[in-house]
């Protein structure tokens, strides 16, 4: 998908995916664009930028240290963390829904 198809799929601009782009370079996989062609890689690595960045309100910096921590990590503990989000994430809506 091109940056106009890849930005308006996150919901962001096409100038917050450049930024993002320079930001995350390190991060981003070597083959994650070719020819101005972004993957399905790609996507998912900026959906996990989108989620941290928007939703989560880390800023840049912290988005990164929050990447390389969750690399770092083994696979049962980032299992174990996505349940606990999952798990936030309806007693918040079970909340919600009994108020």
């Amino acid at each position: 998908m091109t940056a106009t198809e890849l930005s308006k799929k996150l919901a962001i601009s096409a100038a917050t995916l450049r930024s993002w782009e320079k930001h995350f370079a390190i991060w981003l996989s070597p083959d994650y664009k070719t020819d101005k062609i972004y993957n399905q890689s790609a996507f998912q690595q900026f959906a996990v930028i989108k989620y941290l960045i928007t939703d989560r309100g880390f800023t840049v910096e912290g988005a990164l240290k929050e990447i390389e921590r969750r690399e770092s990590m083994d696979g049962d503990q980032v299992f174990l963390i996505e349940k606990l989000h999952s798990l936030r994430g309806f007693l918040i809506d079970l909340r919600e829904k009994l108020d």
